[in-house]
């Protein structure tokens, strides 16, 4: 095997061309996607190609995937590898000792943290103007989201399979973009709170958001949802159904959850406009 290595690395890239890129991770998939010209991608994740998990999965018909493993990528001779915090570790620390350039992203904890990853990947690309066009397409659609935000917030919660909601994070801050009150907040849950469905009914949120992720596949989490309790209680509320794959991931995907939210919202309040 060390041979083998010795022999793919015996030229490495040189300089900082981005010709050829390889990303390990659905999230940065995407942002490659989005931002690269599609000669340059060599190698997506396997996830990136599935529309369940990735909301771009249409722009990777055709494009080679990888399972995130050292062997596949070496014969490859990326002069860029796209990783996340949460790539493998050893994979990642493996590539950049032998000689491999990695830009490793950590998971954007805000839409300003959003922006400011798709100008490093842009820019690592050699794509800095598509990154700034991206960039200020998202600012006008906040903008627009916010002021046609209703002026009295909505309550509103979002019930994750599993029983779980989003309390404080990314996506509390597009339901406060578009005019929600999360009521998760208000019950003192995490991002990644459990939320029992005692507590949605007694709570009782104008707008209910569910996202959806492989419905028809039998698991305990997805059963939850199917409470009939919870059925019910749909029933007489403002729905959001966001795909998990555009909840998944930091990318300009997650503005059209936002404009969903907004429009819901103002069903739920349609006297309250701003």
């Amino acid at each position: 095997m060390a041979i083998a290595l010795t022999a793919l690395l015996a030229s490495p890239p040189q300089g900082l061309a981005a010709e050829r890129v390889v990303s390990l991770n659905l999230c940065t998939d995407q942002l490659l996607l989005l931002l690269a010209d599609r000669e340059q991608i060599v190698s997506i994740s396997w996830l990136g190609a599935d529309p369940e998990e990735s909301a771009y999965a249409h722009l990777a018909e055709h494009l080679p995937v990888n399972y995130g493993q050292v062997e596949q990528i070496l014969p490859l001779a990326p002069d860029l590898v796209l990783a996340g915090s949460y790539t493998a570790p050893f994979t990642v620390a493996l590539l950049e000792r032998l000689g491999l350039r990695v830009l490793t992203l950590p998971p954007a904890t805000s839409l300003d943290m959003l922006e400011t990853h798709i100008l490093t990947v842009a820019a690592a690309l050699d794509q800095a103007p598509r990154g700034e066009q991206l960039v200020a397409e998202l600012q006008s659609r906040r903008a627009a989201i916010a002021a046609a935000a209703p002026t009295t917030p909505t309550p509103a919660l979002v019930v994750r399979a599993g029983g779980f909601t989003a309390g404080e994070g990314l996506t509390h801050e597009l339901m406060t973009l578009a005019g929600l009150d999360n009521v998760a907040t208000r019950l003192g849950l995490d991002r990644w709170g459990s939320l029992s469905v005692e507590t949605l009914l007694r709570t009782r949120p104008e707008v209910l958001i569910i996202p959806r992720y492989r419905r028809n596949a039998p698991s305990l989490a997805n059963s939850l949802l199917a409470h009939p309790a919870l059925a019910d209680f749909a029933d007489t509320r403002t729905l959001v159904e966001p795909s998990s794959a555009q909840l998944g991931c930091e990318t300009p995907a997650l503005l059209d959850v936002a404009e969903a939210f907004g429009e819901a919202a103002r069903a739920s309040r349609p006297g309250s406009q701003p």
